[in-house]
C-alpha cells in the first residue's frame, strides 16, 4: 500500500471516528433533550400538585377560621343573652324590693297615723265613743269582738 492510500484510510478512519462521535453526541443530545423535557414535565406536575395542595390548605384554613368566627359570635350572643337575662332579673328584683319597701313605708305610715289617732283619742273625751264605734264596726263585719260580743248576746 502506498502512503497515499494509508493516509486516505487513516483519514477515513478519523472521519468515521468523528462521525461516530458526532452520532453519539447527537444521540446523547436527543436523549438529554428528551430527559430534560421529561424532567421539566415532572417538575411542572410536581409544582402543580404542590400548588393544588396549598390552595386546598388555604381553603381548609379559611373554612376553619369562618367556623371559629361563627362559634365566637355564637358564644358572644350567648353571653350577651345571659347578661341581658341577669340584668332583667336584677331589675325585677330591685323593683320587687322597691315595691316591698314602698308598701312597708305606706303600711308603717298608716300604722303611725292610726297610733297617733288612738293616742290622741285616748286623752280626749271622744275615746270611748271611738272604741264603741270600732267594736260596732267589728260586729257588723262579723269579726271577733271578743268578750264584749258574748256579754251583749246574753
Amino acid at each position: 500500500m502506498s502512503s497515499g492510500e494509508e493516509l486516505g484510510k487513516k483519514w477515513a478512519t478519523i472521519f468515521q471516528g468523528i462521525g461516530a462521535v458526532l452520532g453519539v453526541a447527537g444521540a446523547t443530545a436527543v436523549v438529554v433533550r428528551t430527559f430534560d423535557q421529561t424532567e421539566i414535565k415532572y417538575i411542572e406536575s410536581k409544582a402543580a400538585a404542590e400548588i393544588a395542595q396549598a390552595k386546598a390548605d388555604v381553603v381548609r384554613v379559611e373554612d376553619k377560621a369562618v367556623a371559629e368566627i361563627a362559634q365566637a359570635k355564637a358564644d358572644v350572643a350567648r353571653v350577651e343573652d345571659k347578661a341581658a337575662a341577669e340584668i332583667a332579673q336584677a331589675k325585677a328584683d330591685v323593683a320587687r324590693v322597691e315595691d316591698k319597701r314602698t308598701m312597708s313605708e305606706v303600711f308603717w305610715k298608716a300604722e303611725v297615723e292610726r297610733f297617733k289617732r288612738e293616742v290622741q283619742l285616748a286623752f280626749t273625751q271622744d275615746y270611748e265613743p271611738y272604741q264603741a264605734a270600732l267594736v260596732d264596726k267589728r260586729k257588723k263585719r262579723g269579726g271577733t269582738g271578743g268578750l264584749e260580743e258574748k256579754e251583749e248576746e246574753n
